[in-house]
């Protein structure tokens, strides 16, 4: 018999590193964790939310086997021949594990071999653990058993539908165990309070903040989720970045900012023309009005006429780069935007910018025209400006290279907007080509505005 046949046999570190596998899986934690009341359990409401930081919720995993002990663990020993060939080692082999079983807290036990040259001997044959206390003792986990079983039994005692998850998930409960009391106290408040329509930061729960709820927002989602009644709970929002919507509170309000092309619009927006304003205040149309008191677009009126206040808006531009905003020059009934990226679902809700010619400046490369196609997808009477094959080609010296570009197809660009995309992403005039808009002349965009 070789040397790697004998170091087959099952020893004591192999018995530890066999259950210490078992052990980080929770399968043993699972076992220990309260049985989910039948009567009391709710499944959670449509789609469990997950984390858009990289972190989503834990896999699901199927219900833990309440019956794991006694636990019995067979053992690799010698075959006949090896007992013949091998006597002594067998034999240390044998004290070796009748040596652990005097320290640890395991019973083995044994098989009768009857052997034609060497008789009936006995032979470890596996190992048993009495109870999950003696396992976690023989792993050191001790601590961690006794830990979990206080937070287990703290958690499904105060929600007892919470009983599931702290079976399914042993270590994030073990995880959070210096947070447990407090993400205990925002769960049973908002189970008292639905849909509260407040900011966090006003719970006014002791020892709670709004920065506690924040980096907690993936474990009280998966506790929220099965503890609220179905109608607390908006599926329409998850993850992180949609737990206050999902759950009722107040969100912090978005932002935007535009700037006042046309003097005569000033008076009607309290004399200001660079503004910054809640983006729901900006959507809204009041009577007779437009964004933030700026009147909405319409007829154009007689400007000569003493009976006339108000300056309809007839065109905005939307551009990504805060000084061409800054630059753009003075434009009768016109104003800028400042502009979002690929976050527009918001502004859709402006339905006024229907009702104007809209304008859109982005970057000539991959990432501008998809941005453009994003915004376009909301506003598909938006034009683009300056994001021509005419423009790129008059300012080759400024041609830089994009780090990632796109290369997916563009659903809502025009004939000739996107055979300049599938130029740009195939590398026609160079490799990763673009040119960012504020290398675009500026003769050339006072020259191409004169003739909008």
């Amino acid at each position: 018999m070789n040397r790697a046949s004998r170091a087959a046999w099952t020893r004591t570190k192999d018995i530890k590193a066999r259950l210490a596998k078992r052990w980080k899986k929770g399968e043993f934690l699972s076992a220990e964790a309260p049985q989910p009341d039948p009567l009391g359990a709710r499944t959670p409401q449509g789609e469990p939310p997950s984390g858009d930081d990289g972190a989503g919720s834990p896999q699901a995993k199927p219900p833990p086997d309440a019956s794991l002990f006694p636990l019995r663990l067979k053992l690799k020993g010698p075959t006949s021949s090896e007992m013949l060939e091998h006597f002594d080692e067998v034999r240390a082999w044998v004290q070796e594990l009748e040596r652990a079983e005097a320290r640890a807290p395991f019973a083995l036990e044994w098989k009768s071999v009857d052997h034609r040259q060497l008789g009936r001997n006995r032979v470890p044959e596996a190992v048993s653990f009495d109870d999950c206390d003696s396992l976690a003792s023989f792993l050191g986990e001790h601590e961690a058993l006794e830990t979990f079983r206080t937070l287990a039994a703290r958690v499904v005692g105060r929600h007892p539908v919470l009983a599931e998850w702290v079976a399914r998930y042993p270590f994030e409960l073990l995880e959070h165990a210096d947070s447990v009391d407090r993400l205990l106290e925002v769960v049973t408040w908002l189970a008292g309070h639905p849909r509260p329509g407040i900011y966090i930061r006003q719970m006014s729960l002791p020892g709670i903040d709004t920065k506690f709820v924040e980096s907690h927002r993936r474990i009280l989602a998966q506790w929220l989720d099965p503890v609220l009644p179905p109608e607390a709970v908006d599926t329409r929002y998850s993850g992180v970045r949609g737990f206050e919507t999902r759950y009722g509170f107040r969100t912090r309000p978005e932002i935007v900012r535009f700037r006042l092309l046309d003097e005569r619009l000033a008076p009607a927006a309290g004399g200001y023309t660079d503004l910054t304003v809640p983006m729901a205040e900006f959507c809204r149309q009041p009577p007779g009005g437009g964004p933030a008191g700026v009147p909405e677009p319409g007829g154009i009126p007689d400007f000569d006429s003493p009976r006339s206040h108000t300056v309809p808006i007839t065109d905005v531009f939307v551009t990504e780069n805060d000084i061409n905003g800054l630059s753009l020059p003075d434009r009768e009934r016109s104003i800028v935007l400042f502009g979002r990226g690929y976050h527009f679902a918001s502004l859709a809700a402006a339905r006024w910018l229907h009702n104007v010619r809209l304008w859109y400046w982005g970057d000539i490369d991959t990432h501008g025209f998809a941005i453009l196609s994003e915004f376009r997808s909301h506003f598909p009477h938006a034009r683009s400006l300056f994001m021509d094959r005419e423009t790129l080609l008059a300012h080759e010296p400024h041609w830089g290279s994009e780090p990632k570009p796109v290369t997916v197809d563009l659903r809502y660009l025009t004939t000739q907007e996107h055979a300049l995309f599938d130029d740009l992403r195939s590398n026609r005039y160079a490799e990763r080509l673009r040119l960012e808009q504020e290398f675009v002349n500026f003769s050339y965009v006072m020259r191409s505005l004169e003739q909008l």
